[in-house]
């Protein structure tokens, strides 16, 4: 199995949790993933927004591995994922 979530401030789209799992793996609640993960200790699930994959996208995991950094457009409907370019292949 293949998960993917991410975890974001819906007011701003601030990125609070971004993790992948795959192999023997079960899609896991947001309260486990809070007793586990610092940045949504707290959170409620009310307030925290979440995109989730269970599938491996490849254009979604090829921006992960190529971004400085990553937000969500929580103007748009759906949010949108806001890529922050790597700098470090410009020399800058």
């Amino acid at each position: 199995m293949f998960v993917r979530k991410l975890y974001y401030d819906p007011a701003t789209g601030d990125v609070l949790e971004s993790h992948m799992r795959q192999g023997d793996v079960r899609m896991t609640t947001f309260a486990e993933d809070a007793a586990v993960l610092p940045a949504l200790s707290s959170r409620s699930e009310e307030d925290t927004g979440c995109m989730v994959w269970t599938e491996p996208d490849a254009a979604v995991e090829a921006a992960f591995a190529a971004c400085a950094g990553v937000s969500v457009d929580v103007t748009q409907q759906p949010h949108a994922l806001v890529w922050t370019a790597d700098d470090a292949e410009g020399g800058a």
